[in-house]
């Protein structure tokens, strides 16, 4: 159960890489959450948003694995809210790859291995469906607009 999707963003990879990087944006596309981290490797990354109550709240966490400007990132993501036990086997890898393409760049993202994660069909279900449906898009037209 991994997901990949792709989208042809016309735009440059450099611009696609401040979409996917800059909390300004991460606010806009990833439901009001500022990625937060340092990019090094082994490094802490939380997607620190509000919740209902007003209050500061880390969504997402994970780790960097790599870090390779304009080109990839691999972290892991793990939602500490959940409930769920805090192993390994409940962090999903993550990947970002951009490639130049014609007119643009295109961005992969792929997201996985949900089946050793507890609910794991349901994540990937979810997961697949808003990178499809939202959030791709969402950064595709950030991308474009500026």
């Amino acid at each position: 159960m991994i997901i990949e999707e792709s989208i042809h963003i016309e735009a440059t990879p450099s611009k696609v890489w401040s979409v996917l990087t800059e909390s300004s944006y991460t606010k806009q596309y990833m439901f009001g959450c500022a990625l937060e981290t340092d990019w090094n490797i082994g490094s802490k990354v939380d997607w620190v948003g509000v919740d209902e109550k007003g209050q500061a709240i880390c969504f997402v966490t994970g780790e960097v694995k790599s870090y390779s400007p304009h080109d990839e990132i691999h972290m892991t993501t793990f939602d500490p809210n959940a409930g769920w036990p805090d192993i390994p086997a409940n962090h999903v890898d993550f990947k970002y790859q951009l490639s130049v393409s014609e007119n643009g760049t295109t961005l992969t993202v792929i997201q996985g291995d949900f089946s050793r994660a507890i609910e794991g069909a349901k994540r990937y279900e979810e997961s697949k469906q808003g990178w499809k449906d939202m959030v791709l898009p969402m950064i595709k037209n950030l991308a474009e607009a500026n």
